[in-house]
């Protein structure tokens, strides 16, 4: 892998998308695709580009975030002998095709913005260059995961200026949607938010500062 920025030097292990093999967290279509392209030698370079068209007039940036993780996730991308043998059982793939998925991997490129940078509308977060393949079947874990470590990113940007100066403590695991997401949402509203601009002081997750090392802080129970 060539990223045009360097790796931060830690990442989030994506096992915690509840996946025992991410490279199945991907639309089905997406597999079909892939399948016509290897039967079509269909292997020429493409460019894929991610941003945000248009933004609300009281919202007009956004804090990128996200990279760490899909750099992660390209990095190690393979699919498994289960993987493959479910694939198989589905009766939609051919056994060359999954023959040739054992050996599947990333080689592509990724050009993007450092994690906490202000972006605007119409300017890409990411680009990916790489095989035809390797550049569409990975679409749709990066949209999902730039998509909502940047929103979350951004939320906690506003609410740290509306705060103006307070300390802010992120206590929302027990209501954001899923444990994969409660623990991007400490990461991107204090590690990656706070590497450029300073974001949550204070996290109440465990299993968030055991990951991500930022502080705790531990709420008195409420009876």
């Amino acid at each position: 892998m060539n990223p045009d920025m360097p790796h931060s030097g830690w990442t989030a292990p994506v096992a915690m998308t509840g996946l025992d093999n991410p490279a199945l967290f991907t639309d089905l279509y997406e597999l079909t695709m892939l399948q016509a392209y290897f039967h079509e030698n269909m292997t020429q370079n493409a460019v894929f580009s991610l941003f945000v068209r248009r933004l609300p007039a009281e919202r007009n940036y956004l804090l990128a975030c996200g990279l760490d993780t899909v750099l992660d996730y390209l990095e190690n991308l393979a699919f498994t002998r289960d993987s493959i043998e479910y694939l198989r059982s589905l009766g939609q793939f051919s056994e060359s095709f999954l023959h040739w998925l054992e050996g599947f991997r990333f080689t592509g490129s990724v050009r993007a913005v450092p994690e906490g940078t202000p972006v605007f509308a119409n300017e890409p977060l990411l680009e990916i260059s790489a095989p035809l393949p390797q550049a569409q079947v990975v679409e749709t874990f990066v949209m999902n995961q730039i998509h909502l470590q940047t929103l979350l990113a951004s939320k906690a940007r506003r609410v740290v200026t509306s705060a103006r100066g307070r300390t802010v403590v992120d206590f929302g695991a027990r209501r954001i949607h899923g444990m994969d997401a409660a623990l991007k949402a400490a990461r991107a509203s204090y590690r990656r938010c706070g590497r450029y601009l300073q974001c949550f002081g204070w996290k109440t997750l465990r299993s968030a500062r055991d990951r991500y090392h930022g502080p705790q802080l531990y709420p008195i129970p409420q009876q």
